[in-house]
C-alpha cells in the first residue's frame, strides 16, 4: 500500500507493484518488462508506470530493494540499493519518490552506461508519456541527479462569478448570496472539459 491515495494521469491509486527491473507500476500485473528498457510511450505491458532505470536487473546477484513512507510532506519512497544488472556489468542505485500531491521524482544516484535504459512516466494505456531527454530506451549514465514530474493543473471557471472572490480558484469564497444558489465549475485541460456543481443553501436564521 502506498499509504495515501496517489493520483497518476487522473486516476487515484492506493497500491503499486515494484519491479526489480527499475520501475513501479500501478497495474496489478504489469509483467517483468524484460529484458531491456522500452520506448515510452508504447502500448503493452508494462504500462501505467514510473521508470527510474528500466533495465534488466537481478537482486539475486546482489543488491536490495526497499520502500518506506516519509511525512511533512507525505511521500512514498522506493529505493534500489546497488542492484546488479543481469549478467553482470555493474550495479544501479536510485529512488522513485511519490508525493501526495501527485508529484513524481526519480533520483539517479549511480547508473552506468550499459544497455538500453529508460527513465520517465507513462499512462495506463501506453498512449501518453514523458521521458527524460536522452533516457528513452537509450544508453546513458547518471550520478546524483534527479528529475521531477509535476501534474499540470486544469483551468477552472465558476459561474455566478459576481458572488465569488475569484471564479478561477478551486475553493472560492462566496458572499452576498441571497438564497439557495447553485454554483457550477468547469475544468478544462488539453481540450477536455468536465463539470461539477454544488448548491449553497442560505439559512436566514
Amino acid at each position: 500500500a502506498i499509504g495515501f491515495p496517489f493520483t497518476f494521469y487522473g486516476t487515484a491509486y492506493n497500491n503499486l507493484v515494484i519491479s526489480t527491473n527499475g520501475f513501479i507500476s500501478f497495474d496489478a500485473a504489469p509483467g517483468a518488462g524484460c529484458c531491456t528498457g522500452g520506448v515510452l510511450p508504447t502500448a503493452g505491458a508494462p504500462d501505467n508506470l514510473v521508470a527510474f532505470a528500466w533495465e534488466d536487473m537481478n537482486t539475486g546477484s546482489g543488491g536490495t530493494i526497499d520502500y518506506f513512507n516519509l511525512t511533512a510532506p507525505n511521500r512514498f519512497v522506493v529505493r534500489w540499493n546497488a542492484v546488479s544488472r543481469y549478467g553482470g556489468g555493474g550495479t544501479i542505485d536510485g529512488q522513485i519518490i511519490l508525493y501526495a500531491d501527485g508529484t513524481v521524482e526519480v533520483h539517479s544516484i549511480n547508473i552506468g552506461a550499459e544497455g538500453s535504459t529508460t527513465q520517465g512516466v507513462e499512462n495506463a494505456g501506453g498512449t501518453m508519456a514523458t521521458a527524460v531527454p536522452g533516457r528513452n530506451s537509450a544508453v546513458w549514465s547518471a550520478a546524483n541527479d534527479a528529475y521531477r514530474f509535476t501534474p499540470a493543473a486544469p483551468s477552472l471557471l465558476w459561474d455566478n462569478a459576481s458572488l465569488l472572490n475569484d471564479a478561477t480558484l478551486a475553493n472560492p469564497v462566496a458572499s452576498n448570496v441571497g438564497g439557495t444558489t447553485s454554483f457550477t465549475v468547469t475544468a478544462t485541460y488539453q481540450g477536455c472539459t468536465a463539470q461539477s456543481s454544488v448548491t449553497l443553501t442560505v439559512d436566514p436564521a
